[in-house]
């Protein structure tokens, strides 16, 4: 029985063939790298939003507007700031939690191969 091979280790094996093939196999990476980085960036809000939103009670449809929310309550109320100010750095605490895990998984994926 053969070992089952991968897309990218079939075109790589391929490339004598013809070389047109590399490209495709440098495409296949980038975007395994993107979609592993998009995963990353959404278990990272996903986490937020229940972290924040655990013991509320909503629909789960909700959860995601009672997180900023609760986010902007803290933010004005704790530092005293005024409500817009609040509102960005709610979204902008939304933005860098999804950026943080986007670059932790990437850099995860990297490390595995």
């Amino acid at each position: 029985m053969e070992n089952a091979l991968s897309l990218t280790a079939i075109l790589r094996r391929e490339q004598d063939r013809a070389p047109f093939l590399l490209s495709w196999v440098n495409l296949l990476n980038k975007i395994n790298v993107r979609l592993t980085g998009l995963f990353g960036a959404f278990v990272g809000l996903i986490s937020l939003i229940f972290t924040l939103t655990e013991g509320t009670g909503d629909p789960f449809y909700y959860k995601p507007f009672k997180a900023i929310e609760i986010l902007t309550f803290s933010y004005a109320w704790g530092m005293g700031t005024s409500t817009p100010i609040s509102y960005f750095l709610s979204f902008l605490t939304f933005f860098l939690i999804m950026a943080f895990g986007y670059f932790c998984a990437i850099f995860v994926l990297k490390k595995m191969r």
